[in-house]
């Protein structure tokens, strides 16, 4: 999302930061999979999905740890 962005860049505090690297990075590993192979679901699906584990990343319940493993 833009807001996420805007977060990187105006460099908020270490932890976030770190929260946010934990996102960015899960996001490329999910399309990274789609290059390699693409959803069976579809792209729309498989959008609503990544989009659905965005805002649950966001969310500050969600550890770093939750990401990396994909436990959220």
């Amino acid at each position: 999302s833009c807001a996420l962005l805007k977060k990187i860049w105006n460099h908020e505090p270490r932890k976030k930061m770190t929260k946010e690297k934990a996102i960015l990075e899960y996001v490329v590993r999910w399309l990274d999979s789609n290059i390699d192979e693409p959803p069976p679901e579809g792209v729309q699906e498989d959008s609503a999905n990544l989009k659905e584990k965005i805002d649950l990343a966001l969310d500050p319940k969600t550890t770093v740890e939750d990401i990396e493993g994909g436990n959220f």
